[in-house]
């Protein structure tokens, strides 16, 4: 099979190793537009091109047809430009990231799927992706999403790891600021992008406790105490799921939509429930929300098996 991640987003490079390590076969190809996103996990070759939308489709565009016998599969791709793929007839899977509208509506962005890429195989990686395309006509597969061990490293950490992390650039900040007064927390790294992306955002108010990095490093993720993820989606969920859950790092959700789809994707593993934490004006020690987790190798393992059968019955079908 041969792959195209056609946006190469840098920050994929985690998904991208779960997702081969699962899938590849020795005789696939991946191409990728983003040095970061070679991986050992598949055979990868990397294409310098990074002159603006339509260069980077026309690049796309030729290796299609110079694999148009093959079966291709987009891991991302452009929802846009790859209409004009789908009228060359070919073998076209993709996965679906941001790519799926989060509601029916007459928004551009529904109407243009709803009449134009409903010949494209699309695999869901999230139930609520599933429903949505599937109200769309789309031709539309659910997988679930992979998981992979992830060995923590010995960095050094300048605090004594007394902080957790709000990493997700798609977090609601507002929702963060009602948690953060419940919560016995002090000290919140949040990902600078997620305040560059709010307009509400007063970071003010909680500057001794949020602390914005341009970057989360693997470092910040390794010694952290718990990830908080505060995204205000039924639709999909975030790929800081499955970095918690393969160092085993606990989840705390904050609201009762995001608990749908964490649930929905990874059914029976134990997270924290903080969506009634804001009335609780004497605040609570996260440490003292216990939970057990599982078999983390035996859960990873049964997850990715399912991944994989999904995977192969859904590009056979």
């Amino acid at each position: 099979m041969i792959y195209i991640d056609w946006l190469s987003p840098s920050d994929h490079r985690s998904f991208n190793k779960s997702f081969f390590q699962i899938v590849a076969e020795k005789t696939d190809v991946c191409f990728v537009f983003e040095k970061k996103l070679v991986i050992d996990d598949v055979d990868t070759i990397f294409i310098h091109q990074n002159k603006g939308r339509l260069k980077r489709f026309l690049c796309v565009l030729s290796l299609c047809v110079k694999y148009r016998a093959e079966n291709l599969f987009f891991v991302t791709y452009d929802p846009f430009f790859i209409v004009f793929l789908s009228l060359l007839r070919l073998d076209i899977s993709v996965f679906e990231h941001n790519t799926t509208p989060e509601t029916i509506n007459l928004s551009k962005h529904s109407i243009w799927q709803f009449l134009f890429l409903g010949r494209i195989k699309r695999l869901a990686q999230f139930k609520g992706q599933y429903e949505i395309l599937k109200k769309l006509n789309q031709k539309v597969f659910y997988i679930g999403s992979p998981l992979r061990i992830i060995k923590k490293t010995n960095g050094k950490c300048k605090s004594s790891s007394n902080y957790y992390l709000a990493p997700s650039y798609r977090m609601d900040l507002d929702e963060l600021s009602r948690i953060i007064p419940s919560l016995d927390i002090r000290k919140v790294l949040v990902k600078k992008a997620a305040f560059d992306n709010s307009e509400n955002a007063h970071i003010d108010r909680f500057r001794r406790m949020i602390i914005p990095k341009p970057h989360i490093t693997e470092n910040d993720i390794n010694n952290a105490k718990g990830i908080i993820i505060t995204l205000q989606s039924d639709t999909r969920g975030t790929g800081w799921f499955n970095e918690a859950i393969g160092r085993g790092i606990p989840l705390l959700l904050s609201n009762k939509k995001i608990i749908s789809v964490f649930i929905k994707t990874f059914p029976n593993y134990p997270f924290i429930d903080i969506s009634n934490l804001a009335d609780n004006k004497q605040g609570i020690n996260p440490e003292k929300l216990k939970i057990s987790i599982p078999d983390q190798l035996a859960y990873i393992y049964l997850n990715n098996y399912s991944f994989r059968q999904n995977f192969k019955n859904a590009i056979s079908s």
